[in-house]
């Protein structure tokens, strides 16, 4: 799912990448999200989508694993 543009930053014209730590659960959620940068008018956009998103997990020797991923967004 992409961030909806937020009203308020298209009238102000603020555009950028939301740059974020994301900690993917072992089912493939997300557990958590951390935002190390990115336009305060775009944070909750990006933040809220972000926790839709749901990712396929590898397994290592049988065992499912947490992910972290980097994960810029625009």
């Amino acid at each position: 799912m992409s961030p909806e543009y937020p009203p308020l930053a298209k009238r102000a014209h603020s555009t950028g990448t939301v740059k974020m730590i994301v900690t993917i659960a072992p089912e493939g959620t997300v557990r958590s999200v951390k935002t190390l940068g990115g336009s305060p008018l775009l944070v909750p956009a990006a933040e809220a989508a972000v926790k839709q998103w749901t990712f396929e997990i590898a397994k290592a020797e049988s065992n499912q694993t947490v992910a972290v991923v980097f994960s810029p967004v625009n």
